[in-house]
C-alpha cells in the first residue's frame, strides 16, 4: 500500500509538471508593440485687433444743423478704422451700434418753443440721436454701403443714412474674415440735416460701436 501511494503521488506530480510546462508554452507566441508618437492637440485662437486714428473714440461738440452735408459751409464728417483677425482661425465679422444714450441737457428759449420734454436733463429726453444720421460704408466702389433692413425702431429713415436711434442694436454682418487678414477701412459718415431746427439745441447723444468676430463653422 505504501508503494502504491508513492507511485500515485509520483504520477500526480508528473502530470502537474506536464500541465505547468504546457501552460507556460501558451505565452511564447511572437508579439510586437509600436507607439504612435506623442499625440498633441491644441486650441486655435480668435482675436480682433482694431486700429484707428486719434479721433476714435469720437468726440464732436458744438454741432449745428447742416453739419456733414457737404458744400462750402459744411464738410463731410467721416471717421474710419481697420479691423484685423490676428488669431489662427477664420471668423465671421459683424458690427452694430449699441448703448445709445440721449440727453436733453436743459432747454433755452428757442428749444422750449418746439420741444415739449420740459427741459428734463436726464437720460432719454434728448432728441439728437433721433436726427443725427449715420451712414456706414464698407470697402469697395463708390456708394458701396451697409443698409438698414427690418428696423423696428421708430422714425427710421429711408436711403443710405439712418438716425443713430434707428441703427441701435441692428447687426451688420460683414462676412468671413480669414485668419491673419484685415478688413479694409470701414468709414462712418455723420450728417445733421439743415431741417432739424431748434429741437436739438444743447442736446447730446452717446453710443458705442460693437465689433464682433465669431468662429466660422
Amino acid at each position: 500500500m505504501k508503494i502504491a501511494k508513492s507511485g500515485t503521488l509520483v504520477s500526480i506530480l508528473m502530470i502537474f509538471l506536464v500541465l505547468s510546462i504546457a501552460s507556460l508554452g501558451t505565452f511564447a507566441y511572437f508579439n510586437d508593440v509600436e507607439t504612435l508618437g506623442q499625440n498633441v492637440f491644441s486650441a486655435g485662437t480668435l482675436e480682433l485687433e482694431v486700429s484707428h486714428g486719434s479721433s476714435i473714440p469720437i468726440t464732436l461738440g458744438n454741432m449745428a444743423p447742416g453739419d456733414g452735408t457737404g458744400g462750402t459751409e459744411h464738410t463731410t464728417i467721416t471717421y474710419q478704422f481697420i479691423v484685423k483677425n490676428v488669431g489662427t482661425l477664420d471668423g465671421i465679422l459683424s458690427m452694430k451700434i449699441v448703448n445709445v444714450k440721449n440727453y436733453e441737457n436743459g432747454q433755452n428759449e428757442p428749444e422750449q418753443a418746439v420741444d415739449t420734454t420740459g427741459g428734463d436733463p436726464g437720460l432719454g429726453a434728448g432728441e439728437l440721436g433721433q436726427y443725427l444720421n449715420l451712414q456706414i460704408n464698407q470697402p469697395g466702389p463708390a456708394g458701396f454701403y451697409y443698409g438698414l433692413q427690418g428696423c423696428a425702431n421708430a422714425g427710421c429713415l429711408g436711403g443710405r443714412k439712418h438716425s443713430i436711434n434707428c441703427w441701435e442694436d441692428h447687426t451688420i454682418t460683414v462676412g468671413t474674415l480669414p485668419a491673419g487678414t484685415q478688413w479694409a477701412a470701414c468709414v462712418l459718415e455723420f450728417e445733421l440735416p439743415p431741417s432739424v431746427g431748434n429741437i436739438i439745441q444743447s442736446d447730446s447723444v452717446e453710443f458705442s460701436v460693437e465689433i464682433r468676430l465669431d468662429q466660422a463653422i
